[in-house]
């Protein structure tokens, strides 16, 4: 069934809009996987995949790949002084993330019938006019929590943190090495969706 629908998307016979949320939304070890008809705002918007993909827009491709940086500028949540992801971030990630996993080569507002800029402001209203309050605010909590660090600033890179921020560097030379370390944000991996 699996196969038969990837065919169906690919050769049209299945039609994709803004509206029809992809499965890489969702958590899980497939992505969809956790995916639940009954609650379908459970997982949601918390994928692996989706916070890799914000990780690289806002923080670098290093962050979010997970190795050394090598950034020769400041990470666009620094250049835009960013300090806390929002619904507006959240959508912005999902659009370059169905744009990095079609067969298109160059940036559009529509792929056939599939509107970005609809999508956009779909996942936007879904976020903040959700009926369920609690359940915008815990996603908007997971996502500063695994995009942007405890002390809400995004993790560029600890070099480019200490270089550029003087109160740091000021408890840097106050405490010893292994303190410094456990101060400055490490990115984890996203737990299974809870």
């Amino acid at each position: 069934a699996h196969s038969r629908t990837c065919n169906d998307l690919e050769s049209g016979k299945l039609p994709m809009t803004a509206e029809d949320l992809p499965a890489f939304l969702w958590s899980g070890e497939r992505p969809g996987d956790d995916y639940n008809p009954e609650n379908k705002l459970s997982c949601l918007f918390k994928s692996y995949y989706l916070v890799h993909v914000a990780q690289h827009i806002f923080l670098g491709s290093s962050s979010a790949l997970g190795g050394d940086s090598h950034a020769t500028r400041s990470c666009n949540v620094v250049l835009h002084d960013m300090s806390s992801v929002d619904a507006e971030h959240i959508a912005y990630t999902c659009i370059q993330a169905r744009f990095s996993v079609v067969s298109k080569s160059t940036w559009s507002e529509k792929d056939s019938i599939f509107s970005y800029l609809k999508f956009y402001r779909t996942i936007v209203s879904l976020i903040l006019d959700a009926t369920d309050k609690r359940w915008r605010n815990e996603l908007l909590k997971w996502w500063n929590m695994y995009v942007v660090c405890s002390s809400q600033a995004f993790t560029c890179s600890a070099n480019k943190l200490l270089e550029g921020n003087y109160l740091v560097m000021k408890m840097d030379a106050k405490m010893p090495t292994p303190a410094v370390r456990r101060l400055l944000p490490q990115v984890p991996v996203p737990p299974q969706c809870v």
